[in-house]
């Protein structure tokens, strides 16, 4: 049971011995739901998401009111693409604990990959409320905001990363997009700063180049998209126009 709980191990040993303490069939309910949501998280990082869902459903038997649980199925179910039961664990979650910021985050982020950024917006705004130094969701709650044209909202979530983590070449581009979007001057300083921070970022070089390209700055586009290139951004469109660069 030691192994199977430490985060250490290996995901392969966590399974192995996660599976092996449950195999005794000694353990209590408590300790049993324990061991199967260690169990399911070994599974979980070895991309076993089917193995996953079944050993959180069985740990569910043992302890129903666990949060976790439905939080680790939930995210299981979603890569396999099963969003509607991991909507319905989220909202299990929920009802078990109206406050937990980590179910509001979860589902908002699968709402926001998935696409329904209205949504998310507003599980990242409760997310927020409850744990505001939590800087990831404004970041997150940005990107919703720019999905849905709420272009000064999103600025302002960005804002907000970048003066807690003046370092984050991630919300430098996506401002500087926002900005681009608002019609601002200053959204090619942003644009630089992202590559000044991150110069290997091969997104952001192609960021940059179409943001040159739409200003009519086309020598400028051209070399940022040379850049893109060279670090391997993948993106046919960018083939193409290199293959014009280069006659």
């Amino acid at each position: 049971v030691g192994v199977c709980g430490d985060p250490n191990a290996s995901a392969r040993d966590v399974v192995r011995m996660c599976q092996k303490a449950l195999d005794t069939g000694q353990l209590s309910p408590t300790a049993s739901a324990q061991v199967g949501a260690n169990l399911g998280i070994g599974h979980y990082e070895l991309g076993e998401y089917e193995r996953a869902v079944a050993v959180y459903s069985t740990a569910l038997q043992s302890a129903p009111n666990m949060i976790d649980l439905y939080l680790n199925r939930a995210r299981a179910y979603e890569k396999l693409r099963r969003l509607t039961e991991a909507g319905a664990d989220y909202d299990a979650a929920l009802r078990i604990d109206r406050s937990s910021p980590e179910v509001y985050q979860g589902r908002g982020v699968m709402l926001l990959a998935h696409g329904d950024p209205g949504r998310a917006i507003k599980d990242f705004d409760r997310v927020i409320s409850l744990k505001p130094q939590w800087i990831s969701n404004y970041f997150n709650r940005g990107v919703a905001h720019y999905q849905v044209g709420n272009y000064k909202n999103a600025d302002q979530d960005f804002s907000t990363v970048i003066r807690r983590n003046p370092s984050d070449a991630g919300a430098y581009l996506n401002r500087a997009r926002t900005r681009a979007a608002l019609g601002r001057s200053d959204a090619m300083e942003d644009f630089n700063t992202a590559l000044e921070v991150d110069p290997e970022w091969g997104g952001g070089w192609f960021a940059r180049g179409k943001y040159n390209d739409a200003a009519g700055n086309r020598e400028a586009a051209n070399q940022d998209f040379l850049r893109a290139f060279e670090l391997g951004y993948p993106d046919p469109w960018l083939n193409k126009r290199v293959r014009e660069i280069s006659g």
